[in-house]
């Protein structure tokens, strides 16, 4: 069995950001990927078993990265709002700093793939912004709707958000990161 090296397999994420990035996660070929890497195609398979565990792998980890890194703000001794708001910061930040991982993650998420890891997903990484939201219903912060739409919408916001920092269509500044939030905070509060 061959050891594998932490340099080359985080070549292989990058390059697999990348190339979903460009193409599609359903265009991308090991191949491909074999050859942006600079590597053998069995050397893949040293890393992976095959595109599927590649793919899925790759999810759960920039998922767990996201939810990790969100939630290293929250302090229970804080108020509902400051909690959220620092999330809320971190979880754009993450999202603008880590573009191509983002782009992998969105991509996958309207790929087949996504109907494979969601369970896994739902169950695991997204307790954490789930328990927020109902959280912020039970003492009454947020609105009284169901939790997937509070979640979407606090969600959705802030993935277009971030998609309009990246670009640049907005600067980013702390002045338009406290507008954003506010008109977040504005939507899903009670």
């Amino acid at each position: 069995m061959r050891l594998k090296d932490k340099e080359k397999r985080a070549a292989i994420c990058r390059e697999t950001y990348q190339l979903v990035a460009e193409q599609g996660v359903s265009a991308l070929k090991m191949a491909d990927l074999a050859k942006r890497v600079g590597v053998s195609v069995s050397t893949l398979y040293v890393y992976f078993k095959d595109k599927d565990d590649l793919v899925l792998s790759l999810f759960r980890e920039v998922t767990r990265q996201m939810v990790e890194e969100a939630v290293q703000e929250f302090r229970i001794d804080q108020p509902y709002v400051v909690n959220l708001k620092n999330i809320w910061i971190r979880y754009l930040n993450f999202r603008i700093s880590h573009h191509l991982e983002v782009a992998f993650y969105e991509n996958v998420k309207k790929s087949v793939f996504f109907e494979i890891a969601a369970h896994e997903v739902k169950e695991d990484e997204m307790r954490g912004p789930m328990g927020l939201i109902r959280l912020g219903k039970a003492n009454g912060h947020l609105k009284d709707l169901d939790e997937k739409l509070l979640l979407a919408t606090l969600s959705g916001m802030t993935d277009r958000y971030s998609d309009m920092f990246h670009r640049g269509e907005i600067p980013l500044t702390p002045e338009n990161i406290e507008l954003c939030f506010n008109l977040m905070w504005d939507s899903i509060r009670a």
